[in-house]
């Protein structure tokens, strides 16, 4: 099982969605060095979710600050399964339906909230399906709270990464 720690270093603004992003293009160049042939769309599965999970939460980060436009929520929708689901923390299950209606009345909600992911693990995976685990750590003022959380990825070769979220089961992380 091949694992992929992606850390976001703090800086002592607590920037971390520039530090997200550092790391995202950093796994991208080891992902294209370890013989991906120099194109995004011929990684293996796991490798295309690497990729998906840091730069859709770097998307959140955006969109919760203002800074993120609608073709970002267009990205979003698109990536999400039409069968997505999403259980939270809190036992709440939510469709794609419901999570994007609330996630479109979210944009510049929440200006000083940061996210980043650590320790994203490949489960399993294979041509149809691969199923991730990962830490979404989060913080908004002078609280920070991480979720572990468990994504599966189907194929979706009309999206961006190729990849579509299928399920995301998410718990706290104890303390």
């Amino acid at each position: 099982m091949r694992r992929t720690t992606i850390r976001a270093v703090q800086t002592g603004a607590h920037d971390g969605q520039a530090d997200i992003a550092a790391n995202s293009l950093r796994l991208l160049a080891d992902v294209t060095m370890a013989g991906a042939h120099h194109r995004v769309w011929s990684m293996d599965m796991n490798e295309q979710c690497q990729i998906e999970i840091v730069e859709l939460h770097q998307f959140f980060v955006g969109w919760f600050h203002g800074r993120s436009d609608e073709h970002g929520l267009e990205r979003f929708a698109n990536v999400l399964a039409p069968e997505f689901q999403i259980i939270s923390p809190r036992g709440v299950v939510n469709t794609k339906d419901e999570v994007l209606a609330s996630f479109s009345q979210a944009q510049g909600q929440i200006p000083d909230m940061k996210i980043w992911i650590e320790n994203i693990a490949c489960r399993m995976a294979r041509d149809d399906l691969a199923v991730m685990t990962y830490e979404e750590w989060q913080a908004t003022g002078e609280e920070t709270t991480c979720r572990l959380a468990t994504a599966i990825f189907v194929p979706a070769p009309d999206v961006f990464r190729g990849v579509a979220w299928l399920h995301v089961h998410e718990t706290w992380k104890a303390s």
